[in-house]
């Protein structure tokens, strides 16, 4: 028997209110008490000197448990380089190969069925253009010629608008998605992909201070996070620009003093096992010479 034409619209409506009820319980998946935990979080600093601050904290986030650790810098003191070399290498191995190198952290998307260090999305180092396009990634850094770092974006369509529009920066790196971007919140609450993963984030303050984020996951005491939970934790970190970089078992931070800090999610048997990338974002002294 065909249902009545009220039937069809209570039907209609009943659907209608289970969405919005999905939708509100979505929205609701970041709390008050979340956001006390993450801006009062009491965070342990893991190092300190000369303008650069790196720090971690454990915390119930989310319902889950979260492993952080942000990286923060005075970019009057310390800048940023990127690293790609001829072949996959670790983002330890990256950093230990250029001297003046005191932090590194993976940086964007790669191909990994070659042993070749060859960047997925739009790179371009030293002025020379190493992927010309194509890859998956919506956003990318740029630094211009004095190192100042920029965000960039829609991506594909900027490359598709102005094939040019990269001529102002001698060094670009694609990625995404793009989380914040000037003071906005890109990614909703109730955005599709709700699976967490270790994540690696390169974001900036309104005051200019630089942020690399590195989140654990899939592991105990780490589970991780999704995109919506992560462009969240850098909008409630002050980030008014972010973007994601790779992540998973690429999710790495090093630095010179206390080399891998963050716990790498590949393993071996219980053995942490550092993945082989295909490029790093280095921080190194703002008066160090570029090669």
């Amino acid at each position: 028997m065909k249902p009545t034409h009220a039937c069809a619209s209570r039907f209609r409506h009943i659907g209608l209110l289970l969405c919005s009820l999905t939708v509100i319980e979505t929205l609701q998946a970041q709390t008050p008490e979340d956001s006390i935990a993450l801006t009062g979080a009491a965070w342990e600093t893991v190092e300190t000197d000369n303008g650069l601050t790196i720090k971690s904290v454990d915390l119930r986030l989310f319902d889950s448990d979260q492993q952080i650790y942000c990286v923060e810098f005075n970019p009057q003191l310390h800048r940023l380089q990127l690293k790609q070399g001829e072949k996959r290498e670790t983002v330890k191995r990256l950093g230990k190969k250029e001297a003046n190198a005191e932090v590194a952290v993976n940086g964007g998307y790669f191909i990994t069925k070659t042993k070749q260090a060859i960047a997925n999305d739009f790179t371009k180092i030293d002025g020379v253009i190493l992927t010309a396009g194509g890859g998956w990634g919506n956003g990318a850094i740029a630094l211009d010629s004095a190192g100042r770092l920029h965000f960039i974006k829609n991506l594909p369509g900027v490359a598709a608008a102005d094939s040019l529009w990269h001529t102002h920066y001698p060094n670009v790196m694609g990625a995404g998605p793009m989380l914040m971007y000037d003071n906005v919140q890109l990614i909703p609450l109730n955005y599709g992909d709700t699976k967490r993963h270790p994540r690696t984030v390169i974001g900036i303050r309104p005051d200019g201070t630089i942020i690399l984020m590195v989140v654990d996951g899939r592991q105990e005491g780490a589970d991780g996070m999704s995109p919506a939970e992560l462009a969240w934790s850098c909008r409630m970190l002050d980030m008014s620009s972010a973007l994601n970089l790779d992540g998973g078992g690429s999710s790495a931070l090093w630095s010179r003093k206390h080399r891998v800090i963050n716990r790498p999610s590949d393993k071996v048997a219980f053995i942490r096992i550092p993945r082989k990338v295909g490029n790093a974002v280095l921080v190194v002294p703002a008066n160090s010479a570029t090669n």
